[in-house]
């Protein structure tokens, strides 16, 4: 993130950022989108957010990955209402520096956090190209975004890690551009009319195992039940040590599952969070399960699990 001192530079900073912006070369091999200008909502796939962020990019002559690039990082693409101290949202805003002035009220407004991401790398890509980076080149990106987002020097590698993730989401969730109206009309045919409605009915999901686990567990499991139909089911979680706001990301886990059948998720805990429970302190853990049938429509729940002493 950027400090305060980045939103009142001296008039003759932001003339020369605008200028060199408006000048910075817009890349070749990105993967523009521009079809997907309304946000789908917080519990939408990853594809159809990652769309999403990068139409708002396309639209302002920036490379459609680098806000999927920084938020698959920071929050696994997902609109997070808590996390690390005081930082919210898809890029993890800090809300002491963010919430006021243009950007007041972006914990709960997901369009005002992808324009506070392009504002800041619009600026920092004129500074890049007036030190001779050139901007489109894709090796280049993932230092574009930590520039934007200010990770600990040893985490600012990790955003370039998730160039060939965001392409790839890009690709899945933008659809082709409607072709170009053709002056002649073609000559009507009959259209039969579909043999079965489209499917638009989320998976049921059903959720289980402990909420209770000792200070010896090293790992978090959820038992996952895919009620009506086949499923494709994906957990996320996070885990707090009672009393402490820091926010301690558990590992990710995946299985497919026929229509009534059960998978089993584990969750690794991080080190510090077992070295937490080996002192004596409690933890609790938020597990998210997304489930996604063939048809692409998703049901998203929550479960809870308390570690350590009671």
């Amino acid at each position: 993130m950027i400090g305060p001192m980045v939103r009142r530079p001296c008039l003759v900073a932001v003339l020369a950022a605008t200028v060199l912006a408006a000048a910075a070369p817009t890349t070749a091999s990105a993967t523009p989108c521009t079809t997907v200008p309304v946000y789908p909502g917080d519990a939408a796939p990853q594809a159809a957010i990652a769309a999403w962020m990068a139409t708002g990019a396309t639209a302002v002559g920036l490379p459609g990955e680098l806000p999927v690039m920084g938020a698959l990082v920071e929050s696994a693409l997902r609109n997070f209402n808590y996390g690390d101290a005081d930082r919210l949202g898809y890029f993890q805003m800090r809300t002491g520096i963010w919430d006021s002035g243009p950007y007041a009220g972006f914990p709960t407004n997901a369009p005002l956090q992808l324009l506070w991401f392009t504002d800041q790398a619009k600026l920092f890509g004129a500074r890049r190209a007036a030190m001779g980076i050139d901007n489109s080149d894709p090796s280049t990106w993932g230092a574009w975004v930590a520039d934007v987002l200010l990770p600990a020097e040893q985490f600012r590698g990790r955003y370039q890690l998730r160039l060939a993730e965001a392409q790839s989401l890009i690709l899945i969730g933008c659809p082709p551009p409607p072709p170009p109206v053709d002056t002649v009309p073609p000559p009507l045919t009959p259209v039969p009319p579909p043999l079965t409605p489209a499917d638009t009915v989320p998976p049921r999901l059903s959720l289980g195992g402990s909420v209770r686990l000792s200070s010896r567990a090293r790992a978090v499991s959820v038992r996952v039940r895919c009620v009506t139909e086949a499923c494709r089911v994906d957990a996320v979680g996070v885990a707090r040590i009672k009393g402490h706001k820091r926010r301690l990301g558990l590992g990710r886990a995946s299985a497919s599952a026929a229509a009534g059948q059960a998978a089993g998720l584990r969750l690794r805990l991080p080190l510090a969070a077992r070295r937490a429970l080996r002192q004596g302190h409690p933890l609790r853990a938020a597990i998210t399960v997304t489930a996604r049938d063939a048809a692409g429509n998703t049901t998203v729940r929550r479960r809870f699990v308390r570690l350590g002493p009671r």
